[in-house]
């Protein structure tokens, strides 16, 4: 607020005014995220409801101008996974997470100003999904059965053998091992795509 004195000057008498200016924001300024783009990782046992990031916008406006409220795009939010919270800018799971469907999300969080029409920018929310392990390694079959003849020579392979599991990523990896019936070291394993079991 801005207060000017003015004076009327007559002949003899005087008098005199007070008038104030007062300067009113506009809205000129958008909302702006920091920081410019968001990682998180959310595990897949995460329950319903779980806060997964929160994101953070300002605007340098006044009042109604400057009050920012959040929304998430539906592009990138695969089976409405997750919703964001309007005020807080709270990134939350509201669906069962998979790593196997989904493994990573790429969300888009918006900003809107209290303007009408309102201001607003975007931000990109990067949502890796951890697995947690799940499946126990299948073999092809249940049981192998063969014959070896006893004077194979040594480093002569027996049978492949291939196993899979559901898991993704390092708990889908799958190491072979023989646990027992090799009392004397007989046969060993060798490691490739699958197992190969050798004398």
């Amino acid at each position: 607020n801005r207060s000017s004195d003015l004076r009327a000057v007559g002949d003899v008498r005087s008098n005199s005014t007070t008038v104030t200016i007062r300067v009113l924001d506009v809205n000129d300024n958008e909302p702006l995220f920091s920081p410019t783009f968001y990682h998180a990782i959310a595990s897949e046992s995460s329950a319903i409801g779980t806060t997964v990031v929160v994101v953070t916008a300002s605007d340098v406006d006044s009042g109604d101008f400057g009050a920012v409220t959040y929304s998430l795009e539906k592009r990138g939010n695969e089976n409405s996974s997750f919703y964001i919270d309007s005020q807080s800018g709270s990134i939350v799971t509201q669906k069962s997470l998979d790593c196997e469907t989904a493994g990573q999300y790429l969300l888009t969080a918006v900003a809107f100003d209290g303007g009408k029409p309102s201001f607003s920018s975007t931000t990109q929310v990067s949502v890796d999904v951890s697995c947690q392990n799940e499946h126990a390694p299948d073999f092809q079959q249940s049981s192998y059965s063969l014959f070896v003849s006893e004077n194979s020579t040594t480093g002569s392979s027996l049978i492949s053998l291939s196993a899979s599991d559901a898991d993704f990523g390092l708990q889908g990896q799958i190491l072979y091992s023989i646990t027992t019936g090799n009392a004397e070291n007989v046969l060993l394993v060798r490691e490739i795509a699958n197992a190969e079991l050798r004398v």
